[in-house]
């Protein structure tokens, strides 16, 4: 134990020998906790916020993320993100869809146009059945 009698000056603290050494200690194990810090909080912290950004980048050539099992708010990010694209590629597969319904939709009918329209142009056929195929109505087909 240290037993404190008097206050000292700075000009005598300098004059104690040992009191460079433990200057110097101090300040090389400030140094490594520091450093080991600043190691931890690279890869806790800044290294995932890095995946995480490639992901994102390589989300743009269709390469998909995917989930994390961190529980902390880079993690909550992460799994948010992959259940966004999750949710973005159920849309495209939907819309699709869609559109591969109307395609269809609107093929049927100009099928039969493109057939009668070929009849009509045919010069085999007499001028009575050419009208009879002019006249069909659009609810017929």
């Amino acid at each position: 134990m240290i037993k404190v009698e008097k206050l000292l000056q700075i000009n005598e603290i300098k004059k104690i020998p040992f009191i460079k050494y433990i200057v110097v200690a101090e300040v090389v194990i400030g140094i490594f906790i520091l450093f080991f810090t600043m190691i931890i909080l690279y890869y806790k912290i800044v290294k995932p916020i890095m995946y995480l950004q490639k992901d994102i980048e390589n989300y743009k050539f269709e390469i998909k993320p995917s989930r994390t099992n961190r529980f902390d708010e880079i993690g909550w990010l992460k799994n948010n993100f992959v259940e966004l694209t999750e949710n973005l590629e159920e849309e495209k597969k939907n819309q699709n869809r869609i559109i591969a319904s109307i395609s269809h939709d609107i093929k049927t009918p100009l099928t039969s146009i493109m057939g009668y329209s070929e009849m009509i142009k045919n010069k085999n056929i007499s001028q009575e059945i050419k009208n009879m195929y002019m006249e069909i109505k659009s609810t017929s087909l």
